[in-house]
């Protein structure tokens, strides 16, 4: 991905908007219910549509943050359709899963109790184009940012005031990297009022190059350089054609 197109998605992710969660505890019975019920929505980004296959209930079931995603589940479709894209990687086990193309990984934000958590739905595209949820992870939005600034005191801090924390090292990882790269691109306004968006280190390339002094031409040099040598050789041949007469 371009540090272009990185930082945009890095804006996005920061001006997602919050889905409030309005369900209270569910029992899996309940969830399971509510996963039954769910129709296939489609990504506004990329327009995938996202098929829940009964199946990944039982990832979600074993999962350790299983009773935060279990209120989560009715709204589900709505998170689906308006996560943002943020990375894909290949098939993990091709031998076992050959009929998986490859994984996408999107991302919301929601609130449950009034505390903010990130959603990170990982859908898994069959070969024949279906894209059906394979799994949800669900993360304190404080923790991330911590671990995406290196800050371990944030996290210390953060971990203390919940109960309990969940802390997606993979979002971490990910995000980290892109926002590395968002950090490295500025946003400027052309002469037409468009927005650009350029790299940093090339910009600081194009500065250093125009303060330093022109360069001189060789093959000028060598030119202007060869012509008084041929008029020199001629007048020592002949430096005075009259007395030739």
């Amino acid at each position: 991905m371009s540090f272009c197109r990185t930082a945009r998605k890095y804006r996005q992710i920061e001006k997602m908007k919050i889905i409030r969660i309005n369900s209270g505890a569910k029992s899996g019975d309940q969830a399971k219910e509510a996963y039954r019920n769910l129709k296939s929505p489609k990504n506004h980004y990329d327009e995938k549509e996202i098929r829940f296959v009964n199946y990944t209930f039982g990832n979600i079931a074993r999962h350790r943050q299983r009773d935060r995603i279990f209120r989560i589940i009715p709204q589900l479709e709505q998170l689906a359709a308006g996560s943002v894209p943020i990375y894909s990687e290949p098939k993990r086990n091709p031998q076992k899963h050959s009929n998986i193309k490859q994984y996408h990984n999107d991302l919301a934000k929601v609130s449950i109790d009034d505390s903010p958590y990130y959603v990170r739905l990982t859908t898994q595209e069959i070969k024949d184009s279906r894209n059906e949820l394979h799994n949800v992870f669900v993360s304190d939005v404080e923790i991330t940012k911590a671990g995406i600034g290196d800050d371990i005191s944030a996290i210390s801090n953060a971990t203390s005031n919940f109960s309990s924390t969940s802390y997606d090292e993979e979002l971490i990882s990910r995000l980290k990297k892109v926002k590395e790269k968002a950090d490295r691109t500025t946003k400027v306004v052309d002469e037409n009022g468009d927005r650009r968006w350029f790299i940093e280190e090339s910009m600081e390339r194009q500065k250093t190059r125009s303060s330093l002094p022109p360069k001189s031409n060789p093959s000028s040099n060598k030119a202007h350089s060869a012509k008084p040598a041929r008029a020199s050789s001629t007048r020592r041949k002949n430096p005075n054609p009259a007395r030739n007469l």
